[in-house]
């Protein structure tokens, strides 16, 4: 059984992920994933923590598209439709005030609220909302499926390190990124496609009192360990940090002796 399979296998039970906002947000939009056929696959995926984040950062760009959209027709009528440079000015202010606390990424200056958009399409969404009423933009309400553009091929791994997600960037190294979720008590290790390329499960269930305090300090050795490639010195870290109890420990070193004789 390979390392991080086998961490994953005796963790330690935990709920707090199904029982937070992310879940919740998940549980009460993931039917809008059916207006976006090219992500299927999402929905495809072994259901887990990890391809719940996924799916959350498509539903919270298409909640961001709407309301983009609804409140363009809201304050163009309070316009009557043909507002004057001064008044369209104050509609576009008022269109970014009211998506400040909206998740987004930066693409250079540019804020990106709909990720699985092009950035032209997003300045457009931010910058000139007028054009959301007029052809062809006006389509974009209901019949957007052609533009699409995968966000994880695009953005990589920093889409992560947005408040899309709930996950803590601890570094990068080799074309891909660390991040922790303290609600998962899990180190995801995502790579330059924006795809998963390990999980590192923390505190298996022989340890009966986890020790929650300063996680992100405690981690980072471990992260530091896992990209030297050194399997015994990322163990060891695991084992000092309080990670994997001795019983795992131990039990890894024997199933490698083991393979080995």
């Amino acid at each position: 059984m390979k390392l991080f399979k086998l961490l994953d296998r005796y963790k330690k039970r935990r709920k707090g992920f199904y029982k937070s906002d992310e879940f919740t947000f998940y549980l009460l939009n993931r039917s809008a994933l059916d207006k976006m056929p090219k992500f299927n696959y999402l929905s495809k995926e072994k259901t887990n923590e990890f391809s719940i984040m996924r799916m959350n950062i498509i539903l919270q760009g298409y909640l961001n598209k709407t309301q983009i959209e609804e409140e363009t027709v809201s304050l163009m009528n309070y316009f009557n439709g043909n507002p004057n440079k001064a008044q369209y000015e104050q509609l576009v202010l008022a269109l970014k005030e009211k998506m400040i606390d909206e998740p987004y990424i930066r693409d250079n200056k540019a804020k990106i609220y709909i990720p699985f958009f092009s950035k032209a399409i997003n300045l457009i969404y931010l910058n000139d909302p007028i054009q959301l009423t007029k052809h062809p933009y006006d389509n974009f309400k209901d019949d957007f499926n052609d533009i699409l553009i995968d966000p994880f091929d695009e953005y990589g791994y920093e889409l992560y390190n947005t408040n899309f997600t709930r996950l803590i960037k601890i570094c990068e190294q080799d074309r891909s990124a660390a991040f922790f979720h303290y609600d998962t008590n899990t180190i995801y290790i995502i790579n330059e496609q924006g795809r998963l390329d390990c999980k590192i499960t923390l505190f298996d269930r022989f340890i009966r009192k986890p020790n929650y305090n300063h996680m992100l300090e405690r981690i980072r050795p471990v992260v530091d360990a896992y990209y030297s490639y050194d399997k015994k010195l990322f163990l060891d870290e695991m084992k000092k940090q309080g990670f994997i109890s001795p019983h795992i420990y131990y039990l890894i070193k024997i199933l490698d002796w083991r393979r080995k004789k």
